[in-house]
């Protein structure tokens, strides 16, 4: 396993080593549109810690 762009946003969602979660959400201001942004402490998706960090998926 390892970083891709294609999956970076989900494994920093499952990483391990993060333990808390800050959500921030925001609205355009004709209300069309709505923003969501997030930030995990410790962040994640370190080389060389993905062994540790993300769980083989488990699927059957």
């Amino acid at each position: 396993p390892g970083f891709s762009s294609k999956t970076g946003h989900f494994t920093q969602v499952v990483w391990e080593g993060s333990d808390r979660l800050g959500v921030g959400i925001g609205f355009s201001s004709d209300d069309r549109k709505v923003y969501v942004v997030t930030n995990y402490n410790p962040p994640g998706n370190y080389q060389g810690q993905f062994g540790e960090n993300v769980s083989p998926a488990n699927c059957q």
